[in-house]
């Protein structure tokens, strides 16, 4: 599923909010009379708008149901919305997909302002080009697809083929179905493997490790785009270009060679032999779609332990229309990554 933009529901798929929302809703509640002990029959409220579950589950009129939302918020916005997790995996997967090129928008129900400030507690606003949420006033936005069809605008997506949902809930998939997206269903949030496929996902996640293969693309691409290079010590090259550089092995031959899937064109190593005549300093390029991939993809290497990095910071080049840096792989070729302007 290679896509250029992909959108994320915030609760359930990227973080775990129960304790938050949970205590959220109870807090709401008392204030009508209604007490409820025990959090786990108050998780259908994660994901849907508030003011649709308290209709649903409590028989609040719409006019009940938005004053319940303000009870709500008293606790949510002190104390609720830290009162959370990020799921195990989903740092490295937003850092991978950025530094791929990917275009990454979060769409959720949740009041905007209260996403962007728990994305920012988390440290994951800064893989996201858009967040988008519901405004404080839900009568305005608050339906996924309303959401959606506003993360799509401010993105300025105009082929939706190239964009693709992600979420835990049906109405994440029925909102993205309304707005003319695939929705990739994960299982590791608040719905069941049911509710996704009967809402019509067009892929189910079980695990973030899943949703980051799927979401990272793996379309082929044509045998005649083959680079071939020999090296020096293939399991050494496949490990760094797996860990380090990020690609996936499209496959491997008993011969001695390997092909990773670029995205754009495949590259091949083959085992240094005798008669094989060793191009070091070769440059490898791989094209990235824009500046701010080009800058993601600097610092994601710059973490990396064990990397044979160059000091240079991503510049233009003097002479070419050409945004990019260097790095050095084990068989001492360049790696340029590049924006060409």
């Amino acid at each position: 599923m290679n896509r250029r933009y992909i959108l994320f529901d915030l609760d359930g798929t990227l973080t775990d909010p129960k304790v938050g929302i949970t205590r959220s809703v109870q807090h709401a509640l008392h204030t009508y009379g209604i007490e409820e002990p025990d959090p786990d029959r108050l998780t259908p409220f994660i994901g849907p708008p508030l003011v649709d579950s308290f209709a649903k589950y409590y028989g609040f009129p719409k006019e009940q149901g938005l004053e319940a939302i303000e009870r709500y918020r008293e606790y949510f916005s002190v104390k609720g919305l830290f009162e959370n997790e990020v799921y195990p995996g989903v740092p490295e997967m937003l850092a991978d997909l950025k530094a791929r090129g990917k275009v990454l928008l979060v769409a959720t129900s949740k009041a905007e302002k209260f996403a962007r400030q728990i994305l920012e507690h988390f440290d994951l606003a800064q893989y996201f080009d858009y967040i988008c949420g519901a405004t404080m006033d839900v009568t305005i936005r608050s339906a996924k697809a309303d959401v959606i069809a506003y993360a799509l605008e401010q993105a300025g997506v105009t082929d939706k083929a190239q964009a693709v949902m992600v979420g835990d809930r049906l109405h994440d998939v029925e909102g993205a179905r309304a707005c003319g997206l695939d929705c990739v269903g994960v299982l590791f949030g608040y719905g069941s493997r049911e509710e996704l496929e009967e809402a019509g996902a067009a892929a189910i996640a079980e695990t973030v490790g899943d949703l980051h293969t799927m979401l990272k693309g793996d379309d082929p691409m044509p045998e005649s785009m083959t680079i071939f290079f020999p090296c020096k010590d293939l399991e050494e090259t496949i490990r760094y270009y797996t860990e380090v550089v990020g690609l996936t092995v499209h496959s491997r031959q008993e011969a001695g060679s390997v092909w990773f899937d670029t995205g754009a064109g495949y590259l091949a190593f083959c085992d240094y032999g005798p008669g094989r005549a060793m191009a070091t300093g070769e440059c490898i390029s791989f094209n990235l779609p824009s500046r701010e991939a080009v800058d993601a993809r600097y610092a994601l290497l710059r973490q990396t332990p064990g990397v044979l990095g160059l000091d240079k910071p991503p510049a233009h080049h003097p002479r070419f229309p050409v945004y990019s840096f260097f790095f050095r792989d084990p068989n001492g070729y360049l790696l340029e990554f590049q924006k060409v302007n």
